[in-house]
């Protein structure tokens, strides 16, 4: 079963009611009395049981979009896959969403294919600080593979040639000759991912520190701003800043004086 980011996925002929019982009629494994109470089970958890004899073009392109979750939901299914389902709803209504849709996966454990662009939203539905490294190391990982691959491919055929001639192969042509040559494209790389793990754990704190009540600079950002602290927030993201010009000033620029800067390799 899947979930689209799209709002014409519901038939414009059928009413909620009938768009949610649809799915559960057409698999053949309820009776009428159960897909009934099922439909309407998963319509109320989506916040439209006032609109369950609404037609899709009475409705809003976030009602619409609920409507979709609940048919999905509703299916209960073996792997539920979900393309930015909860994109077109306002902020309170995509929290509730992502709780009812935890909730759901807590009472029937099945798995769930979310498809996501927001950071915070990604380790809510990962559920945890597993999650929050999954992505992490996915977006070091990405930034690093391609920029590693692109070095790589640009190390011109002398090279490759000097090290062929002078007999080395496999591992260590590439710990030889192929990673200094490629090493500016990976540095850039490695600077592109600590900007993304950096931005990842100010959004996880943004979204764990609220549940808990405590936690580092972005929970600290987060309550000050909701207490109107405005000289406090700026605090806040001046060390969000402060923290990422000292990593790329000390840390990278250092490794670039050391190695690019000193082969000549800069570009």
């Amino acid at each position: 079963m899947m979930v689209f980011q799209g709002f014409d996925q519901l038939l414009p002929w059928k009413t909620v009611r009938q768009n949610v019982r649809f799915a559960l009629t057409s698999s053949g494994a309820l009776g009428a009395k159960a897909v009934e109470e099922r439909a309407m089970h998963y319509i109320e958890k989506v916040g439209l049981a006032k609109f369950a004899n609404a037609y899709p073009h009475t409705l809003s392109g976030g009602m619409k979009q609920r409507v979709a979750i609940a048919r999905g939901m509703a299916m209960e299914p073996a792997i539920l896959l979900m393309d930015e389902p909860f994109a077109a709803l306002d902020a309170l209504t995509r929290r509730k969403m992502q709780e009812e849709l935890l909730q759901l996966w807590d009472d029937t454990r099945f798995s769930v294919l979310f498809v996501t662009h927001s950071i915070p939203e990604a380790i809510t539905i990962g559920k945890g600080n597993p999650s929050l490294m999954f992505v992490m190391v996915h977006s070091v990982l990405w930034a690093v593979a391609l920029n590693t691959h692109s070095g790589f491919t640009a190390v011109s055929n002398t090279l490759r040639m000097v090290g062929q001639n002078c007999g080395l192969r496999g591992f260590r042509y590439v710990i030889t000759i192929l990673v200094p040559a490629a090493f500016p494209s990976i540095l850039t790389g490695l600077k592109i991912g600590w900007a993304f793990a950096w931005r990842t754990l100010i959004a996880a704190e943004l979204v764990f520190g609220v549940s808990a009540g405590q936690g580092g600079l972005g929970w600290f950002i987060y309550e000050n701003k909701n207490q109107l602290e405005v000289p406090s927030v700026f605090a806040g993201l001046f060390n969000v800043i402060l923290i990422g010009l000292v990593v790329e000033n000390l840390v990278f620029r250092n490794i670039e004086l050391r190695t690019v800067r000193r082969w000549g390799m800069q570009g």
